[in-house]
């Protein structure tokens, strides 16, 4: 296969790579392959023996043959579950060059991952949102057996990013969103509520509090603003950034006493397909943990929920965005913000389900908010992942320094009383 080219496109795939290229035990000598200018709507879920993602090249168990200069540039990435998966054995994989990759509004759900007989991987401006990576964690990407180093390229040509001003809004509020002056360049901007506008220092009002996707119904929206940067040669770059409009404030609790580090736990043993409704069912024995940890006892079926306080350092809307293979749960001040989808199994016989994702956002002030999670164990091993972002608060997993729960006596064992 050789000199192939994928362009002015738009991919989606439900289960599988976007570009999927070499096998397990077979002969594969491919050379001069682009895909550029293209929307990937969806980016395919799981694994089949090798995690998906916008490209997968599965050179493992003797498969081997000549592969070089492969070109991915000007690509968006939406609903997608990891960058690449790079696995060779013999001879070598040689000359692949991403360029130009804007990854919109999610975390990626997988690793990355190089892995043997591999060389000549160029990074050249790979944006998660408003950050562009500059080294294998930003992805994150994990180079192994050989591999040698990715090379990240410095910034060049027009540059998108964008502050906005005051963070902390709601509907119909002037909103200021100011780009840094370039010569030449010229600024679009896409507001995720229908309009645009273009300048390098522009307005907006938001209309409601619903956000892009409709889903504000605990009284914040999240909204999918974009900017493109284009200089003189017509050169683009894009940033994106959710920002959450306000229409209904939660207050922070009140009284709550002497407090802990940490949150406290309850195991509830069973072997259900996806998450049950824990309101009816009994834990066993309870304890604490720093974080989204839970010591199971032996217990390899299990549920498990977790109860404390989550602290918000200062007011504004706040996403989470929740991740789990088995099926998760986040309550804050008792108000159900993300639930992940039922299990989705893995293909071609890879281990475990696939990381399911679901996000939330609410108007929160600050100080101290009740969080309840509650997750499922039954085929995947790992806890559920919990991040957020807000004002000043760029988009990471939730540090363990953020929980604390009441200082009271752990019951250890009994029943759970029912809610």
């Amino acid at each position: 296969m050789q000199n192939i080219l994928i362009e002015n496109s738009g991919v989606s795939t439900s289960i599988s790579n976007i570009v999927r290229a070499g096998w397990p035990r077979k002969v594969f000598n491919s050379r001069n392959f682009t895909m550029r200018n293209s929307d990937i709507l969806h980016g395919g879920i799981g694994a089949c023996g090798q995690t998906f993602g916008l490209l997968g090249f599965w050179g493992a168990n003797g498969a081997h043959g000549a592969v070089a200069n492969y070109t991915f540039e000007n690509l968006f990435l939406d609903n997608w579950y990891s960058l690449v998966q790079l696995e060779q054995q013999e001879p070598a994989l040689e000359g692949f060059t991403f360029r130009n990759i804007w990854e919109l509004d999610q975390p990626p759900l997988a690793p990355s991952t190089i892995s043997g007989q591999i060389k000549d991987v160029v990074f050249d401006n790979i944006k998660v949102g408003q950050h562009r990576a500059s080294g294998n964690a930003d992805l994150p990407l994990v180079v192994s057996g050989g591999a040698a180093p990715v090379q990240f390229v410095d910034q060049h040509g027009p540059i998108a990013r964008f502050s906005v001003d005051p963070p902390v809004f709601g509907p119909g509020q002037d909103v200021t969103f100011t780009a840094p002056p370039q010569t030449g360049a010229r600024y679009t901007w896409l507001f995720g509520d229908g309009t645009q506008a273009h300048g390098a220092r522009v307005h907006h009002r938001f209309p409601d509090a619903l956000g892009t996707e409709l889903n504000g119904e605990n009284g914040a929206g999240r909204f999918r603003v974009l900017l493109q940067v284009k200089d003189q040669q017509d050169q683009q770059d894009w940033a994106s950034q959710g920002l959450t409009a306000v229409s209904r404030w939660h207050d922070a609790v009140s009284a709550v006493g002497p407090t802990v580090p940490g949150l406290t736990f309850q195991i509830y043993p069973g072997s259900w397909t996806q998450l049950p409704n824990l309101v009816d069912e009994h834990w066993v024995f309870a304890g604490e943990a720093p974080n989204l940890q839970a010591n199971a006892q032996g217990f390899t079926r299990y549920a498990v929920s977790w109860d404390g306080l989550l602290d918000i350092p200062a007011d504004g809307g706040y996403t989470f965005d929740l991740m789990a293979r088995d099926g998760a749960r986040l309550v804050i001040d008792g108000l159900e913000v993300a639930k992940t989808g039922p299990p989705f199994a893995q293909v071609c016989g890879a281990p475990g389900n696939a990381m399911r994702f679901d996000r939330g956002s609410l108007g929160l002030r600050a100080g101290k908010h009740r969080l309840h999670l509650e997750g499922l164990h039954s085929l995947s091993d790992g806890a559920p992942q919990l991040l957020w972002e807000g004002p000043g608060l760029p988009l990471a997993e939730v540090p363990p320094a953020a929980y604390s729960h009441p200082r009271q006596d752990i019951v250890k064992q009994g029943p759970a009383n029912k809610e």
